[in-house]
């Protein structure tokens, strides 16, 4: 059956801590906690001068009356509140009807399927089997849910902490997914003004040169065109003076006239037709090929630091005198250059009152993943850090991080050997 959110809050008040059930009969203890009368009396403690009983939460004691639990103060809340709800039909033990069998309400519980049944389920699908009230198996099994419950809580922390971690990192990711969209287009918009510049100066460039190619072309035209005029002329000087009426003239022309005539023919003799130039752009197009290649987006991730034997990433306590080995991995793409990459990393721990960092060597396991030992002198906050200018242009993302280091086992001899 199926409560409101303010009957299952109901329910839960009228619910013994002890038998897991709706209160028998509630009885107050010193401490203001309430029980059902027949769970006290089987926590009565006999022993001494005066039977008490120890309250199972808080663990107080109850001094009892010479006529026992009986003769503590019943809770009259609690009593009006059981009136009250079995007068409006709130009842957190009331049982459903059975889906097969309506006309009948599911009070047994059948041991060899462990599931509620019905008298008329008992007597078909569950003959011959084991069976025992629901009342009778509600606060046992209700127990065991209550402890798996109990055993879980830590892993539902755990996973609490995984869930904000996780919701947390989505933000970061957002974040840093708009930090690099501005830097993509910060890239590309100084790549497209520099190349933009440099087209502009091949423009101006090419341009210079067409003009310079055509003043040279024109200047051959133009002396071609001068050497044909004049030419032009002296033919048509000799021409005239040929009907020149007055023989004296003519004649004191006829030498005059007879050099321009011979170099006019010697002119003819060596004449070139003028050169026929066409002017044309020679492209040379950008390599695409080389423009795709000018940034690419590397997802680079956290570098996970833990110790050697423990979760990946997880930094355990340490103890002073005590080496201990750490496991550093990269996470995300790696590059082809991985030797090359790992190679570029450095640790710095700093112990506690240092002023000089200590730097260990590192070895490269070969699985993407470096390791070092380190023997802490005393207790206290080792702070270590990771660096790697290559991968993350200097240090980690998620550096430094804080070692606790407990106070030495007794007995512990103490060494300068890191």
């Amino acid at each position: 059956m199926a409560y409101s959110t303010l009957e299952q809050k109901l329910a839960k008040i009228l619910e013994c801590a002890i038998c897991l059930e709706a209160y028998d009969e509630p009885k107050v203890l010193r401490c203001q906690h309430t029980y059902c009368k027949n769970c006290l009396e089987k926590l009565v403690n006999k022993s001494g001068l005066g039977h008490k009983v120890t309250c199972p939460e808080c663990r107080e004691e109850t001094k009892l009356p010479r006529c026992g639990v009986s003769g503590l103060q019943s809770n009259f809340s609690i009593n009006d509140l059981l009136q009250l709800s079995a007068s409006t039909g709130v009842q957190s033990n009331k049982s459903p009807p059975c889906e097969k069998h309506q006309e009948e309400l599911v009070d047994l519980y059948c041991k060899i399927c462990d599931e509620p049944v019905c008298q008329a389920c008992l007597e078909i699908d569950h003959r011959d089997h084991l069976y025992t009230s629901i009342k009778d198996v509600f606060a046992r099994k209700k127990k065991i849910v209550a402890k798996l419950m109990n055993e879980a809580k830590p892993k539902f922390s755990a996973l609490r902490g995984e869930l904000l971690s996780i919701e947390d990192e989505e933000d970061k990711v957002r974040n840093n997914a708009v930090t690099v969209s501005r830097e993509i287009d910060t890239f590309i918009d100084t790549a497209i003004a520099k190349h933009t510049a440099s087209l502009e100066r091949v423009r101006q460039g090419l341009k210079k040169e067409l003009r310079e190619k055509t003043s040279i072309q024109l200047s051959k035209l133009q002396d071609q065109k001068e050497s044909l005029v004049m030419s032009l002329s002296s033919l048509e000087f000799a021409t005239d003076t040929r009907h020149c009426a007055n023989k004296v003239e003519f004649l004191l022309l006829k030498k005059e006239i007879a050099s321009k005539i011979t170099k006019l023919r010697s002119l003819t003799e060596g004449y070139r037709p003028c050169e026929k130039v066409v002017f044309r752009l020679d492209r040379k197009f950008l390599d695409e090929e080389k423009l795709q290649g000018v940034g690419k987006i590397r997802a680079k991730g956290e570098c996970s630091f833990g110790v050697r034997g423990a979760k990946s990433g997880t930094l355990c306590e340490g103890k002073a005198l005590q080496c201990c080995e750490f496991i550093i991995t990269l996470h995300g793409d790696l590059p082809t250059d991985r030797q090359n990459l790992m190679s570029h990393f450095k640790v710095n721990i700093l112990a506690p009152n240092a002023e000089i960092p200590f730097t260990p060597p590192l070895e490269d396991n070969g699985d993407g993943s470096l390791s070092f030992r380190y023997r802490p002198e005393c207790s206290g906050d080792y702070k270590i850090s990771l660096y790697n200018k290559k991968f993350y242009g200097e240090e980690a993302y998620n550096s430094p991080v804080i070692w606790k280091v407990l106070p030495a086992l007794p007995g512990s001899a103490k060494s300068h050997i890191r």
